[in-house]
């Protein structure tokens, strides 16, 4: 083996253990399923207004551009395991958890509420977490900061399109995709710690940030990430028609043609 080869190796070895391959393959995936990619997008920090930078975000638009749905993505990968605290009891406000979202497509929600809780991301059934911590380290923890990083990226998403003056239906829907092994635990009815290894989890996530509020954050691993395109995608499908009426009627308050809207 030459030096070049040799340097090539390490660089490739080093990569993998820096998370950047998690990050590709996210975004490969994601094109697959005919989803918007942007990779490595800067977005102002809403607490600190510094430029931050967020790993991948996917974006869906209906015909006529008035409504996205759009996933914030971190990416992250460990040798060390993360650990979910979840109850039956961690989502009080299904609505606010659903997604990062203005007033008016809140309010259009809440209108729509018996026809939105069709959607398995809003009803959030099972177990939902409401605590995350990175097992056997003492240093600053990356899942909670992950946390943060989607969170502060989705809202300023969000941010941006009211301060626009954009009032169409958005939804930020918060991700951490995660490269490694991730566990849930709780108590059992006897009061005795359960730990099981999950695939992906809802992490109850609603911090705010001055008037901006967070949602839940849904916590992926790597290995489970094409099921999480696949449940997207419905999630998309199910709100345009679920607010295929509201779209035709702000379509028509827009002067544009409320037939865009029939997709």
């Amino acid at each position: 083996m030459n030096n070049d080869e040799e340097l090539s190796k390490k660089v490739h070895s080093w990569l993998e253990t820096q998370g950047y391959a998690t990050e590709m393959k996210v975004a490969m995936q994601l094109k697959k399923y005919n989803f918007g990619v942007l990779q490595s997008f800067y977005y102002d920090d809403p607490e600190t207004n510094i430029s931050r930078e967020i790993d991948v975000i996917a974006r869906s638009i209906d015909n006529g551009g008035l409504l996205e749905m759009f996933s914030v993505i971190e990416c992250k990968k460990s040798q060390k395991p993360w650990i979910v605290f979840t109850s039956e009891a961690s989502v009080q406000n299904r609505i606010t958890s659903f997604a990062v979202m203005g007033e008016t497509t809140k309010s259009s929600i809440i209108k729509n509420i018996t026809k939105m809780l069709q959607i398995d991301w809003l009803r959030k059934e099972g177990r939902v977490g409401y605590s995350i911590t990175e097992a056997f380290t003492n240093k600053e923890d990356s899942s909670f900061k992950a946390g943060i990083s989607a969170t502060k990226a989705a809202i300023s998403l969000s941010k941006s399109n009211q301060l626009a003056g954009v009032n169409y239906f958005n939804f930020y829907f918060p991700t951490v995709v995660f490269d490694g092994q991730l566990f849930e635990c709780y108590l059992d009815e006897n009061g005795n710690s359960v730990v099981n290894e999950v695939s992906s989890v809802f992490l109850n996530f609603q911090i705010k940030f001055g008037e901006y509020q967070g949602a839940s954050i849904h916590i992926v691993k790597l290995d489970f990430f094409e099921t999480y395109c696949r449940e997207l995608e419905k999630t998309f499908i199910q709100l345009k028609q679920i607010l295929k009426l509201d779209r035709k009627r702000l379509a028509l308050s827009l002067g544009m043609d409320p037939n865009l809207v029939e997709d």
